[in-house]
């Protein structure tokens, strides 16, 4: 699985690449608990191409070969966005594209932490599968919703090399 795969900070050029990813993404993943609708106003509105743009600076992706499979954007000690194209998912990838981004974000804080909604079941699983703990919820009225905060500690006293290059 690892031949011709490598994690890389994101290029300018890679952005409009990333955003159909991300629009990909969640209408396959989100529309099951945020309902069509919702996820049809938010891709439309332009919010998600805009997190994309607001965070290319901190932006990495996973590529096998040319083909891009995903992306994670990190914010200080957060693992802000994660997302895996919806072919690749449940083929081990996501599992890999997260050790990367830990192993990015753990390069510089001990505590790294996360937040998705409580609803997204399938998140929820994977997070706990692969040793986060959940650390906190918040229901947000407006949205009818419950954002997990999960967080997780490096087992290491000493930062992690941060694997930014091919693996």
């Amino acid at each position: 699985m690892d031949e011709g795969l490598y994690f890389q900070k994101a290029a300018l050029r890679d952005a409009e690449r990333i955003k159909e990813l991300a629009r990909r993404v969640i209408l396959h993943n989100y529309v099951p608990f945020l309902g069509a609708e919702a996820v049809d106003a938010f891709i439309s509105s332009g919010m998600a191409d805009k997190e994309i743009d607001d965070g290319l600076d901190r932006c990495s992706v996973l590529f096998l070969n040319e083909a891009l499979l995903g992306f994670v954007i990190t914010k200080d000690d957060l693992l802000h966005l994660i997302m895996l194209d919806v072919p690749f998912q449940g083929r081990g990838y996501g599992g890999r594209l997260l050790a990367l981004a830990e192993s990015e974000l753990f390069g510089r804080h001990r505590t790294i932490r996360l937040q998705t909604f409580k609803e997204n079941a399938d998140a929820v699983r994977f997070y706990l599968k692969n040793g986060w703990r959940t650390a906190g919820e918040q229901f947000i009225e407006e949205m009818n919703l419950t954002m997990l905060s999960f967080e997780k500690t490096r087992k290491t006293s000493a930062p992690e090399k941060c694997l930014t290059s091919s693996l």
